[in-house]
């Protein structure tokens, strides 16, 4: 207990603890459950963690949506907290092995949005945890952050996580380069007949600028213009070009963006 006298226990020490709870987490002593040390531990867990779930019971290492990281994992399989504010963050269970974890900014959007399944999981979100947010204000134009966001998270109904904003970073040569690049993929590599079924017209109503089209306009403008034509082919539901549309668009992505190259080099990208 005089461990804790001066300094107060903080909460990566309580989630260390919760994986070893005969052992004081701050000197690594053996603790005895009818002792003053291991009551003080557990009365700090319970007021921290009333559900008896923590962050490193989450299921996902970072939020879904921002991307942020909760906790490191290290060769070990050794836990560390690198998230700062944990009254931020809200835990839920989704089964009796799966916790899930969201940013409350994250939820609020989702809700704002109408968005109620788990990103990864597809599982509705409960009640509870949706009204345990507050309701926010969605402007009624969509700001390019937000369009960047709803688009990027649609990669991760497929498992792949890429933080949109690297593509918000993009500089003007960049993200013209994406452009044509993904007009050159997708024409070359999906056939008129395919094309027509994803648009459901003449094949051609995406991606069908050329970069001098952009001449007179503004940066914002362009990254809107990828954005809508990323959304429109990625919202195709056939299983029979899902493969190739997200093939890709990362293909693109990882001309233009290296983080998505380094995570996603297993993907052989050669058109």
């Amino acid at each position: 207990m005089a461990s804790f006298k001066n300094n107060p226990i903080n909460i990566n020490e309580l989630m260390i603890w919760k994986r070893n709870p005969l052992i004081n987490p701050r000197t690594n002593r053996k603790i005895v459950n009818t002792k003053k040390t291991y009551k003080y531990i557990l009365d700090r867990y319970n007021l921290h963690f009333p559900k008896d779930i923590d962050i490193f019971d989450s299921t996902d290492e970072r939020d879904p949506i921002s991307l942020n990281k909760f906790y490191m994992v290290d060769k070990d399989n050794k836990k560390t907290l690198v998230y700062q504010n944990i009254e931020n963050l809200i835990l839920y269970s989704e089964t009796d092995t799966i916790v899930r974890c969201f940013e409350k900014e994250s939820l609020q959007h989702m809700k704002a949005y109408n968005i109620l399944l788990h990103p990864v999981s597809q599982k509705e979100i409960p009640d509870d945890i949706l009204c345990s947010v507050i309701n926010i204000e969605l402007p009624n134009e969509t700001t390019l952050e937000e369009k960047a966001l709803q688009v990027f998270q649609l990669f991760t109904n497929i498992s792949i996580f890429i933080d949109y904003k690297h593509f918000l970073n993009l500089n003007r040569s960049k993200i013209l380069k994406l452009n044509y690049e993904l007009k050159e993929f997708y024409y070359q590599n999906i056939s008129i007949d395919d094309r027509k079924k994803i648009d459901n017209t003449d094949g051609n109503q995406y991606f069908n600028y050329n970069n001098n089209y952009f001449d007179n306009k503004n940066d914002d403008y362009i990254k809107i213009y990828v954005l809508d034509n990323i959304e429109n082919i990625l919202k195709y539901k056939e299983s029979d070009l899902k493969y190739m549309i997200n093939y890709i668009i990362l293909g693109g992505l990882s001309l233009v963006i290296d983080e998505v190259k380094d995570v996603y080099d297993d993907f052989n990208f050669s058109f």
